[in-house]
């Protein structure tokens, strides 16, 4: 038997709740210190709002600055892409999410997006409507090399 070897990530979805004020995170924390406060205790954070808006370049940029090597972020799918009823139809949306900037996280990118996006690249991909290159956004999803060849820039 071949022996695996990995990383496991523990750690939560999102990090901005007001109840968690003075009971996970210290009392008179700033709220800008949030994050990078999590991160020392966490290995990963699941980022909500990219569900619901898109993210600046700029916004991932210091989201990366804010927290210490190995650390990862997973982002989660825009609701454009992955609450669709024809899948095939979210490559624009795909494509605007990954042109949004989420490459500045670099290494700080998690493993993998969500499973939905990447099954809507992949409807997308066969669709016809994005070319197959390999972005390296899907490092653990067997579909990577299927994905956005020119969408974004590697």
């Amino acid at each position: 038997m071949t022996q695996r070897s990995g990383r496991i990530y523990v750690g939560i979805g999102g990090w901005t709740y007001e109840p968690w004020r003075g009971v996970f995170y210290p009392k008179g924390l700033p709220h800008a210190r949030e994050l990078p406060y999590a991160a020392q205790h966490l290995t990963s954070i699941e980022v909500n709002g990219t569900f619901y808006r898109t993210q600046s370049r700029t916004t991932f940029r210091k989201w990366a600055s804010e927290v210490p090597d190995r650390f990862v972020f997973s982002l989660k799918g825009p609701r454009y892409a992955v609450n669709r009823r024809v899948l095939k139809e979210a490559g624009d949306s795909i494509k605007r999410f990954l042109s949004s900037g989420v490459t500045e996280l670099g290494d700080r990118l998690g493993p993998r997006l969500t499973l939905a996006i990447c099954c809507a690249m992949v409807v997308a991909a066969v669709a016809g409507r994005l070319t197959s290159t390999r972005t390296g956004l899907c490092r653990n999803c067997s579909v990577s090399r299927w994905i956005s060849g020119g969408i974004v820039a590697e």
